[in-house]
């Protein structure tokens, strides 16, 4: 897993996040929360147990906005791809 490429992918959730619509109130800081969350974590995700719980979070996340918002779906199963490339 490269950060670099974990970066990218942020920067295309926030790209999707920015010009998303339809999206509620709601869900946008649930989701603005998320990628503050990740890109602060940045430097833990070698860690397994940080890793383990932001694959969680997306996953949930993925779940969520599935139907409503495919862009931003899409955007998050990149991070969670790199994510589990990482050893999960």
């Amino acid at each position: 897993m490269t950060d670099q490429r974990l970066r990218q992918a942020l920067g295309t959730l926030h790209q999707e996040l920015n010009h998303a619509e339809g999206i509620d109130d709601a869900s946008h800081q649930r989701l603005k929360k998320l990628a503050a969350a990740m890109e602060q974590g940045l430097g833990e995700v070698h860690h397994p147990e940080h890793r383990h719980g932001l694959v969680k979070l997306l996953r949930d996340e993925v779940a969520y906005l599935e139907l409503s918002h495919p862009r931003i779906t899409d955007a998050l199963n990149e991070i969670l791809t790199i994510l589990s490339a990482g050893g999960m």
